[in-house]
């Protein structure tokens, strides 16, 4: 037992300390409001690392649905704070083999964007700018508000056969922790 433990604890050792090798995850990075005309904007910054699970499906052709999840809360003092508002942004990534182009698609709008290279199209993804949130007139002066932010693989826009896969699966489960800024 005593000798397994050892294994196990040197293999994980070497794992973190071998260079290219990392963990899959997704970070928020940072992000900030800006009230711009009247309307309050998200301006975020996120870092995609994919597991080879999820490069692999991508490469084979499957759309990989990425959620950007924004909530809007009003802080009160005696009281859990109130959820005002909740928004989804929703993105799918796909790799085209006939054209060999990498594609984000913002589900929301229908803007789509391609790439030839795989980092390009993370870059990309990489960086969010003057997000609408909320119209400033909804929110009193008189009290302050708050977003959180978090970004995630939206395993229930995958394919059928393929998301049963993802929810028994840590290489699916890939979110950020939510990051909090004022509004």
């Amino acid at each position: 037992m005593k000798k397994k433990l050892t294994i196990c604890l040197l293999t994980l050792a070497m794992l973190v300390q071998t260079p290219g090798i990392y963990a899959a995850g997704i970070t928020v990075v940072q992000a900030e409001s800006e009230l711009v005309n009247g309307v309050y904007q998200l301006s975020a910054e996120m870092r995609y690392q994919f597991s080879p699970q999820i490069l692999d499906a991508l490469q084979n052709g499957v759309p990989i649905p990425i959620a950007l999840d924004i909530a809007i809360y009003r802080r009160r003092t005696l009281l859990w704070d109130e959820l005002i508002t909740e928004l989804k942004q929703q993105f799918e990534l796909r790799y085209l083999a006939l054209i060999n182009k990498y594609v984000v698609k913002n589900i929301n709008s229908g803007f789509e964007e391609s790439f030839i290279k795989l980092e390009s199209m993370l870059d990309f993804l990489r960086i969010i700018e003057g997000l609408p949130l909320v119209d400033q007139n909804i929110l009193s002066s008189q009290e302050r508000y708050y977003a959180r932010v978090r970004s995630r693989i939206d395993v229930e826009e995958l394919p059928i056969p393929l998301r049963l896969r993802a929810y028994v699966s840590s290489s699916w489960d890939l979110a950020s922790q939510w990051y909090q800024c004022a509004l």
